[in-house]
């Protein structure tokens, strides 16, 4: 029958992920491959390009929203992340609070959905973007960010992260009377480890 080659190459961790990407496509590519897979966002589009001149399927593991937009031949899987800042944006909508705060892990795929398409959306409609920040994947302590939010008092709350800091950030905003019906909005990831 008709025989296929899938290649891909393990997520490592290495100083330079990019370069490792490059690599391993160069590799890949002597096999003359089918189809190409790679995942995580960094090393994925640090190699598509190099994929696309090839005009060959490449099939991303990666979170980056817009990554589809300028090639033909990628498809993303984990495509909840294409639609989830839709979701957001029509709940903010739906609500309409008058401030709104993004509390987010620290990802190319989530700065970029925060403030190039949920934020300016938001802001379009009238709601006001009154705190946006991103943390480390590996915090632990969100009592700065609490303390910045007790301040400022926003009427919603946007959060993604790690299941364990969604529940630290949301027991710490109720501990500060900040936790109402309807005024938070979480995006929760499964916290693996290696």
């Amino acid at each position: 029958g008709d025989h296929r080659d899938l290649h891909s190459f393990p997520t490592r961790r290495s100083s330079d992920l990019t370069k490792d990407a490059v690599t391993a496509f160069n590799k890949q590519k002597i096999n003359n491959f089918d189809v190409y897979a790679s995942c995580c966002t960094a090393q994925s589009m640090a190699i598509q390009d190099l994929v696309d001149q090839t005009n060959k399927p490449h099939f991303i593991w990666s979170f980056y929203p817009l990554s589809l937009e300028p090639n033909d031949n990628i498809y993303r899987v984990w495509i909840d992340m294409a639609y989830e800042g839709d979701c957001f944006v029509k709940y903010i909508e739906q609500k309409r609070p008058k401030t709104v705060a993004f509390v987010y892990q620290n990802l190319s795929s989530t700065n970029e959905q925060f403030n190039k398409r949920v934020g300016p959306a938001v802001e379009k409609f009238g709601v006001k973007v009154v705190y946006n920040e991103s943390y480390d994947t590996e915090k632990k302590d969100f009592k700065d960010i609490i303390t910045k939010l007790a301040t400022l008092k926003p009427d919603m709350y946007i959060l993604y992260g790690f299941q364990n800091q969604l529940s630290e950030i949301i027991k710490n905003l109720n501990a500060y009377g900040l936790k109402k019906d309807g005024n938070i909005l979480c995006r929760s990831e499964e916290h693996t480890s290696e």
